[in-house]
């Protein structure tokens, strides 16, 4: 998972009565129920050693004072935390009614923007150490004040995981702040007032610009119309699990097609993911994350979504006695990514430069699949002069 910036801010303070610290929302939390946590005395001094608690740091000795601390827990319940701003507040209502999100799911949400920003909230967070998933799960529900089977919910089959808003690395045992965190590039937008659909699709699915070739193009290419009549009633229909496959040698017209084919059939491309302003290529893991997005935001609209380099989805290992051959092996859950092409609202197209050593049950799941030749002569010389003038 891709490192989001992060600013240092502190929000320890003093409440109105006269001395008493009052603690972020989110730490407040995770102390009242450091004892359902079971945190470890080791635990306990590195929470001390953060920023965040620094008002119960003995001026003299530098120690916590835990019986300052006990009296604080004592007088204090859980606290329902609320949104770091206004603007963040009304960017996350945005967010919830674009994608039908379930409040237990917002509160998630506002939690990882939190950790984004507050330096002083992640070292506390993270001063708990590595944790499995249902470690993260228990964190989470202690800062949120909610149930553990809702939290476990929506970060195992919820709406923020399922439209790629939030991504939980399974594999391994992470400090929270890396084991569960927002898509590369959504904080940036939820920090900034205005957020809107427009916006979210202009980050992480732009518009694909128009075809520069046409139909006499692809005339050595019959599967073309094909695809064309298939996507064609796809977008009519509104069809739920189209899936074409694009795949050849690079350089044969695949993303000219793409293009071509949703012009035909009245529909705009959206692209899932794209290279940022620095430069640098969105990875696998973002541009899926970026196309379960885009299915939650334009599906059932005359849309269509392009997936590229469907090969950066597999790991890809020596095959045969001298290695000579490659084998690919799914990063992704199969199950997972079957259901996500049986029930995907856009149409999807695919492109691949080479499908070799793919399983082919694998390949069977698509709905129609073009395979790219090089082009002859006559195609050539017609590019030829197209670029000529």
């Amino acid at each position: 998972m891709a490192a989001q910036k992060r600013r240092k801010t502190t929000r320890t303070r003093l409440d109105s009565s006269g001395g008493r610290p009052s603690l972020p929302d989110y730490v407040h939390n995770l102390l009242v129920n450091m004892r359902l946590l079971q945190a470890r005395p080791s635990i306990i001094e590195a929470v001390a050693r953060s920023d965040a608690l620094r008002d119960f740091v003995d001026e003299d000795d530098r120690k916590l004072d835990f019986a300052k601390m006990r009296a604080y827990l004592r007088a204090s319940g859980p606290r329902h935390p609320k949104a770091v701003s206004a603007k963040v507040a009304a960017n996350l209502d945005v967010l919830q009614q674009l994608l039908q999100i379930p409040s237990i799911e917002r509160e998630v949400l506002q939690l990882l923007l939190a950790l984004v920003e507050d330096e002083a909230l992640r070292e506390v967070v993270d001063a708990f150490g590595d944790q499995t998933l249902n470690g993260a799960v228990k964190l989470i529900a202690a800062a949120l004040a909610a149930p553990e089977s809702q939290v476990r919910g929506a970060l195992t089959g919820g709406r923020i995981v399922t439209s790629g808003l939030v991504e939980v690395e399974a594999r391994d045992t992470y400090q929270l702040s890396v084991k569960v965190g927002l898509k590369q590039g959504l904080a940036d937008l939820l920090l900034c007032p205005g957020l809107t659909r427009e916006r979210l699709l202009s980050k992480f699915l732009p518009e694909s610009p128009p075809a520069t070739l046409g139909w006499d193009d692809y005339e050595h290419l019959p599967a073309a119309r094909t695809a064309r009549t298939l996507l064609s009633a796809a977008v009519a229909r509104r069809q739920r699990g189209v899936n074409l496959l694009l795949y050849g040698r690079t350089g044969t017209g695949k993303t000219e097609l793409a293009r071509l084919l949703s012009a035909e059939v009245g529909a705009r491309l959206y692209v899932a993911g794209r290279a940022d302003s620095e430069g640098e290529s969105a990875t696998a893991s973002e541009r899926l994350s970026s196309l379960l997005l885009g299915q939650k935001l334009v599906g059932g609209t005359p849309a269509v979504v392009l997936f590229d380099e469907l090969e950066d989805l597999f790991v890809w290992e020596p095959e045969g006695l001298l290695g000579h051959g490659r084998r690919a092996s799914q990063r992704m859950s199969k199950h997972w990514f079957n259901e996500l092409l049986e029930t995907n609202p856009a149409p999807t197209v695919w492109i691949s430069n080479s499908v070799g050593g793919i399983d082919s049950a694998f390949l069977r799941r698509f709905t129609y699949a073009v395979e790219f030749q090089p082009p002859g002569a006559r195609q050539r010389a017609r590019a030829l002069a197209r670029h000529l003038g």
